[in-house]
């Protein structure tokens, strides 16, 4: 039967006597761009899944205390991309953490983010960048992704601008959530 990739869809597999159920939620995203929409979802998940403090690991992890960790991602190639939500939760908690996960993506899609997640995001990102490429590894991986998607040398720099500049209105990002528009 056809799938309709626009419609949710939820893939149960049955573990009788598993302790937690992982969740995975994934979407279809958008190309890779250095400085585009995606750029900007990315950006905006930070607050939603992106890092410890993000909503989604607030609301399993400390109000409910459903898992030890909550997280979202944004995955940009060359062709598409992806959206990823996902948790490991008690598995008498699995009903309620997809239905927490759904509410705060609606909720940031429908809302967006407040002032003080938006100065989280700017502080924590200038933090960050400064440990991306500390070793040569990690620089020879910066001058691989320049060359693979053909950016400027100096995308970093615009980018660190975007963010910058950022409104909560631009932050508020139709793409993340996991249901189309």
């Amino acid at each position: 039967m056809p799938r309709d990739e626009k419609s949710p869809q939820i893939w149960l597999v049955d573990k009788p006597q598993a302790p937690q159920t992982s969740i995975r939620m994934i979407r279809h995203g958008m190309p890779y761009d250095a400085t585009g929409p995606m750029f900007k979802t990315r950006l905006a998940n930070f607050n939603l899944g992106g890092n410890f403090n993000a909503r989604i690991n607030q609301n399993l992890r400390q109000d409910k205390g459903y898992t030890y960790g909550a997280h979202s991602a944004v995955y940009g190639g060359r062709q598409t991309g992806t959206i990823e939500v996902g948790a490991d939760v008690r598995a008498d908690a699995s009903a309620e953490a997809i239905k927490e996960l759904w509410k705060e993506m609606a909720h940031a899609h429908e809302n967006g983010f407040t002032e003080q997640e938006l100065a989280y995001l700017r502080q924590s990102s200038g933090q960050q960048d400064a440990l991306n490429y500390e070793t040569p590894w990690e620089k020879a991986g910066l001058i691989a992704h320049i060359e693979a998607f053909n950016l400027d040398d100096d995308y970093r720099e615009a980018q660190k601008a975007m963010l910058y500049s950022l409104t909560r209105q631009q932050l508020k990002c139709p793409s993340i959530a996991l249901v189309r528009s």
